[in-house]
């Protein structure tokens, strides 16, 4: 199958490879950067990461990849906002959810990390029972996925030492 038919399928698809591992540690640099000079917000979703919202950085990548989400999913994408988080402590916690309208479709990319990987899920109730998939992503992967309508999450508890992520709607 394509990345269309997966799409429609699943309601998500992993792009592996999507951004080449030297634009991901430049948006990690980027991040961090954020972070050490305090422009970062606490999010009450991940309340033990760094978040920003809207940075030119990531704003850019989201006008950058909109051509090479509208092909992977057949869709004609208008961009809402981008979004970015380090997760950097353990025992943060990314509960099972569902997004908002702004977030109708959605991607995120692994800029970064250090340790084990924090794998994403997504499955198709709250109760994480029904075609739940667990999608280990390599730097540089991104997964795109209907944000309003899939159920996503990472299992408690962040172990890794860092974690860099971006997200695009």
């Amino acid at each position: 199958m394509n990345t269309i038919q997966l799409f429609e399928q699943n309601k998500y698809v992993h792009l592996q490879n999507f951004l080449p591992k030297h634009t991901c540690q430049e948006l990690t640099n980027e991040l961090n950067k954020l972070v050490k000079e305090q422009k970062t917000i606490n999010d009450p979703q991940c309340p033990k990461s760094h978040a920003v919202h809207g940075a030119q950085a990531f704003d850019k990548l989201l006008e950058t990849c909109l051509p090479y989400f509208e092909q992977a999913s057949g869709l004609k994408l208008y961009p809402t906002y981008s979004y970015a988080r380090l997760y950097n402590q353990q025992g943060e916690e990314l509960k099972n959810h569902r997004d908002r309208p702004a977030c109708e479709i959605s991607a995120t990319i692994t800029l970064g990390f250090e340790g084990d990987v924090w794998s994403i899920y997504m499955g198709d109730d709250e109760d994480k029972t029904i075609n739940v998939s667990k999608i280990d992503m390599a730097i540089g992967d991104a997964v795109m996925y209907r944000g309003c309508d899939k159920w996503h999450w990472r299992e408690p508890y962040f172990e890794g030492q860092w974690q860099a992520q971006v997200f695009l709607h």
